[in-house]
């Protein structure tokens, strides 16, 4: 009899390999197709009703509008006498059509007072009698002018006047009274249509009062009876804005200004929420 030829060796070990790599392939795919599903019974299951996720974004944005203050809810500094709307600062109050005019202060408020639209005829060292003597304003045609020339450009709907604190020194109480006059009156007559808010001077820090003459709360309400009196002869309506600021004991609180005279951001700010508030 002749011999059975034997398959080779190298034959049946490729056709093992075969068979394996096939199995891995199947293997794979299974895999495959076994995450898929699970993939998409995951997320049927995250989108069941009762389990929507912006559902529960929304009430959280509810809550936190709950915790927020309303308009008519105020809060206040520690020793604050009078409260301001926490709201103010998440926009800009519209002024745009009102006037400020006035000194340093009211430099201030132009720049830091949540940006409220309105228009500012003022400069540092401006008091009642150079608003109208000197041009300290740059007119809309680059040229500089004082305080009516500015007035004469537009009309407006408001007009808010706050001078003082630069003529606390001034030794006649009878003098600042008349120049404010003059400047109530001026304003006027070049804004006849306008409603007119002449304000108080603000107080100062307890340690700016602690040293003495000019600048002490004493002698500045002494000429806020002078700046109320010009108002009333002058027939404008005076405001009292001291109670957006002062503590418990009348001053301006020590962190509302790091000279004691002149607000920080904050306070401006609150000048600005009293402003709306009341006028």
């Amino acid at each position: 009899m002749g011999k059975q030829k034997a398959t080779s060796p190298p034959v049946r070990a490729r056709n093992q390999q075969r068979v394996i790599s096939i199995f891995c392939v199947c293997a794979a795919v299974a895999v495959f197709v076994w995450m898929i599903f699970a993939s998409i019974d995951l997320r049927l299951k995250t989108t069941a009703p009762g389990d929507d996720s912006s559902a529960i974004v929304a009430v959280d944005k509810k809550n936190d509008s709950e915790k927020k203050p309303k308009p008519e809810e105020s809060s206040s500094d520690e020793g604050s006498s009078v409260e301001t709307p926490a709201r103010v600062s998440d926009s800009p109050a519209d002024f745009s059509d009102a006037c400020f005019i006035g000194d340093s202060r009211t430099v201030g408020l132009s720049y830091n007072s949540g940006k409220p639209l309105a228009t500012f005829y003022c400069a540092t060292g401006l008091n009642v009698s150079s608003a109208l003597d000197e041009a300290n304003i740059e007119l809309d045609n680059g040229n500089m002018g004082n305080v009516v020339d500015a007035l004469g450009q537009r009309e407006f709907g408001r007009i808010f006047i706050n001078f003082g604190i630069n003529e606390v020194g001034w030794p006649y109480l009878d003098s600042f009274q008349a120049e404010y006059e003059e400047l109530i009156n001026a304003v006027k007559a070049a804004q006849p249509s306008a409603k007119i808010y002449v304000e108080s001077i603000i107080p100062v820090t307890a340690s700016k009062d602690a040293q003495g003459m000019p600048f002490t709360n004493e002698n500045i309400a002494l000429f806020n009876t002078a700046v109320k009196a010009a108002a009333d002869k002058c027939g404008v309506e005076y405001i009292d804005i001291s109670p957006a600021f002062v503590d418990a004991s009348g001053a301006l609180p020590e962190d509302a200004a790091s000279d004691g005279i002149h607000l920080v951001k904050d306070y401006l700010i609150k000048w600005i929420a009293f402003l709306e508030q009341n006028t």
